[in-house]
């Protein structure tokens, strides 16, 4: 699980990725940068259960975060093979979220140049 410190959060960019991401995708390209470089970043629901019923965005503003990113798979081969319906609306909703809050879509290639992820940022106190 994420261990969200708000003090330890000011001048650092923040990241969650969907749920529906699998074990191995999720430790591959995200946990181990959590654990070797402390980077701050987890699944929408460990941020929900760290930040409750609070304006998320707010919340980390005010704790100095810089941009604000999340991570949405677009090959089907790092997903679970049932995500389920929360998952799916989880991930759509939070699209929607940065993008609503004047956030950008950005697009993700891997090396042999194939959409991978879908990319959402918002700036937070990031440099426009």
């Amino acid at each position: 699980d994420v261990a969200v410190n708000l003090d330890n959060l000011s001048g650092k960019d923040f990241f969650i990725f969907e749920s529906s991401v699998d074990w191995f995708a999720s430790l591959w390209y995200f946990r181990r940068l959590a654990i070797y470089r402390e980077v701050p970043i987890g699944q929408i629901e460990e941020l929900a259960g760290a930040l409750g019923d609070t304006n998320w965005f707010e919340v980390l503003a005010g704790a100095g975060v810089r941009d604000f990113y999340f991570f949405a798979s677009q090959r089907p081969e790092l997903l679970l093979k049932e995500p389920g319906d929360v998952a799916l609306n989880n991930s759509l909703s939070m699209a929607q979220l940065i993008k609503n809050n004047g956030g950008e879509e950005l697009d993700l290639f891997d090396p042999v140049d194939n959409l991978a992820w879908k990319v959402y940022r918002l700036r937070l106190n990031g440099l426009n």
